[in-house]
């Protein structure tokens, strides 16, 4: 697995710039019936999501043979420009909207990269085992990876998806560990440092237990589910402090008055006699 996931990060950093024979964009592809191509006719396209249908009044599919087999391994879908004009006046190059290559030259298409109109890397599917079936998906914002979707157990559902900031770094994760298809842990990171865990241990899709970095132990939260809605319970001090409110007031007792004091005598001290 590791030695396919680096050849696929080497071979994605000379796609682009590869020399390719182009087969030709009215030729039907020969792989995978994942793109039907030629005048007049439909061009489909299918990935992770299911098949997307593109008029080809609006799309062109250009397909290259990079190892002279004769056969597309490299499959570009480029969106026509509407009624764009270069400086010169002539007709605007078609946009880049959809790019598929198969790595390892095995008939399956093993990336599918989705562009933004500005020409810009929006999202990247990506089939890291070479078995047909997409394992993880990378949603881009500026160049930047956001957010990764993954297929841990290769059944073809998701079950773990991981958040970033703009700089790249991880801020939380979440995963389902039972296979429901609904989170239940939890990470959460500060400057890609885990400092919370929290855990569903009732699939009810909210978390139950939580300890901090360093803790042993998981602890229960404890949640107010009164009358104003669910929320973390209080804080132990001020639960003590609404019981004293709570508690009536015992009447107070009449204070007795002081007796006034009474004036000392002024008694003679008789003389002491040596």
């Amino acid at each position: 697995m590791r030695g396919n996931v680096l050849f696929l990060v080497a071979f994605l950093s000379l796609a682009v710039g590869c020399a390719s024979t182009e087969v030709g964009s009215s030729s039907k592809a020969t792989r995978d019936s994942s793109v039907l191509s030629g005048e007049g006719k439909q061009i489909t396209i299918t990935a992770k999501g299911g098949q997307l249908k593109l008029d080809p009044k609006e799309y062109i599919v250009r397909e290259f043979d990079r190892n002279g087999d004769k056969k597309s391994d490299i499959v570009n879908v480029l969106k026509k420009a509407d009624a764009a004009k270069n400086e010169d006046g002539t007709e605007a190059d078609p946009l880049l909207f959809i790019k598929m290559m198969d790595l390892n030259l095995d008939g399956k298409y093993d990336v599918y990269r989705f562009y933004d109109e500005s020409g810009a890397v929006a999202k990247e599917e990506l089939d890291l085992d070479f078995d047909g079936k997409i394992e993880t998906t990378d949603i881009y914002r500026g160049g930047i990876v956001m957010q990764k979707e993954i297929d841990s157990q290769f059944d073809e559902k998701t079950d773990l998806w991981k958040y970033f900031d703009e700089k790249g770094i991880i801020i939380k994760l979440d995963e389902d560990q039972d296979g429901d298809g609904v989170a239940d842990y939890w990470e959460f990171y500060t400057n890609g440092v885990l400092e919370r865990i929290e855990k569903d241990t009732d699939r009810d899709g909210r978390p139950d237990v939580f300890k901090k970095a360093g803790d042993l132990k998981f602890t229960t939260i404890i949640r107010n589910e009164g009358q104003f809605g669910t929320g973390v319970a209080p804080q132990q001090d001020t639960v003590k402090e609404e019981q004293k409110q709570e508690e009536p007031k015992k009447e107070e007792e009449p204070k007795k008055e002081e007796e006034p004091k009474k004036e000392e005598e002024n008694t003679p001290v008789a003389p002491v006699t040596k």
